[in-house]
């Protein structure tokens, strides 16, 4: 092989080694794209959802009467007398051993049945008229978007107040739909560190 066959086959393999490594730098880079949009997607995800979990915008909200096992929490059996309750709606007090079941009611929910799935850290949500169609349309499409796990939502004409907030041991009254305060309301105290039994079915 002459001298310039010899040139032009180092030149061939140069420009050979280049092309492999050129298309090595090319899979290098797309790797590297290909991670770093994974990683904007996932942190988009991230934000979007700590947005839609979002906490509170309040650190309390209502009256608190009692604190998990301080509350009055005896079971008794249907039809049994027992003393006053004290808060309205009840928050704790007697009860029956069974729960009332976390959903949307359009009839009334027995005040000792709703107490037990308060105890197991559900939040109800009750208001006076049963007739008021806007207010009872409103409540059940803001449950629906909070999500009906440990909700109970029932009219209930004892009430002294046209909505009532009730978790175990804490009572908060509204005088007309507030979305936000409900809202932060079951945030705070659904499964809240209140009741005794959170991890307990409804």
């Amino acid at each position: 092989m002459g001298k310039k066959e010899k040139r032009e086959e180092i030149r061939a393999e140069l420009s050979k080694a280049q092309k492999a490594a050129s298309q090595k730098d090319l899979l290098w880079k797309g790797a590297v794209v290909v991670v770093l949009l994974g990683a904007i997607a996932v942190l988009g995800w991230l934000f979007m959802n700590s947005k839609s979990t979002s906490a509170p915008s309040v650190k309390e909200l209502g009256q608190q009467v009692c604190f998990k096992d301080d509350c009055v929490h005896d079971h008794i059996e249907r039809g049994t007398p027992h003393a006053p309750y004290n808060t309205n709606p009840p928050s704790n007090g007697p009860h029956y051993p069974t729960t009332a079941g976390c959903k949307i009611y359009s009839d009334e929910v027995v005040d000792e049945a709703a107490i037990h799935s308060l105890e197991h850290g559900a939040v109800w949500i009750t208001y006076k008229d049963k007739n008021d169609n806007q207010l009872k349309t409103s409540l059940e499409a803001l449950v629906k978007e909070l999500g009906a796990s440990k909700i109970l939502l029932s009219p209930r004409a004892k009430n002294d107040s046209k909505i009532a907030l009730a978790s175990w041991g804490r009572v908060l009254k509204l005088e007309s739909f507030d979305k936000q305060k409900t809202t932060d309301y079951v945030k705070l105290y659904r499964n809240g560190t209140s009741a005794r039994e959170p991890l307990a079915t409804c």
